[in-house]
């Protein structure tokens, strides 16, 4: 336990120590906070929408999905299976290894975003409609709809910790069909490149959207027309509920003469 604890510890050094970084050193080094009024909401937008800067959530899915996968594999060995009377237990414990982690890291994330950006000189309020501001300097015309600095940051918060989630369903559902952490990594990677360039890629005459596309804020969206419930909450919980559903269903039905052999 206090190995698996130590491994957890390094990844999340590994993982936080270049974020911390990256966000402090950022807007010093582009023109895009340079001489503009700056909020908080900025931050948030800028360092978690892929399209401006894919930095901060493409590492975060990479190392915690490490994590995860390596734990779930642990779970589902043969000398582990046994130990269980039912899928459902086996699938709960699954979940439950690595769930915590879903809600700490978009938590620190938060943390470290907006403590940066007050030690940065960065106003708590929005100032989305004043002039050399960071969001009037994205949108020089038309009509800009201010939020409330904590909406931005709950909102965020919530997609991160959805986007989470929904890669240790994947994780789950994946291992448990091809017993391969390789093709595992291969759905999971596939998803981030998709959200990367941020449009569908079309393969063999298939479209690939991605699961993540619709999991991240858009900056300039944000600042034009506010927060959409239907594009930032009922579309990710849909895609959410979705995986929850397969990931058990899978393991409910799926190679059930594992258990009982």
């Amino acid at each position: 336990m206090k190995k698996n604890i130590k491994n957890i510890l390094v990844y999340m050094l590994i993982y936080y120590i270049p974020v911390m970084i990256f966000v402090k050193t950022t807007p010093y080094l582009i023109s895009y906070f340079a001489g503009k009024k700056q909020c908080v909401s900025d931050y948030f937008l800028y360092f978690l929408d892929w399209k401006n800067s894919a930095f901060v959530s493409t590492l975060e899915i990479v190392v915690i999905s490490i994590i995860m996968v390596v734990s779930i594999i642990k779970e589902q060995a043969s000398n582990r299976v046994i130990l269980y009377d039912s899928m459902q237990k086996l699938w709960l414990v699954c979940i439950k290894r690595v769930i915590v982690i879903t809600y700490i890291v978009p938590f620190i994330n938060s943390v470290v975003i907006a403590l940066t950006a007050l030690s940065n000189g960065a106003g708590w309020q929005c100032n989305w409609n004043e002039t050399e501001s960071v969001a009037r300097a994205m949108v020089p015309y038309g009509d800009i709809v201010e939020c409330n600095t904590i909406v931005i940051i709950v909102l965020n918060y919530f997609l991160d910790m959805l986007r989470l989630q929904v890669t240790l369903f994947v994780i789950c559902l994946v291992s448990w069909i091809s017993r391969s952490s390789i093709i595992v990594f291969i759905v999971v990677y596939f998803n981030v490149i998709i959200a990367n360039v941020m449009k569908p890629i079309n393969v063999a005459g298939l479209t690939f959207k991605g699961l993540y596309i619709r999991m991240i804020v858009n900056q300039r969206g944000i600042y034009l027309y506010g927060i959409s419930i239907k594009d930032y909450i009922v579309i990710p919980c849909v895609i959410w509920l979705i995986l929850l559903i397969a990931s058990y269903l899978v393991f409910r039905f799926y190679r059930k003469d594992m258990l009982k052999n």
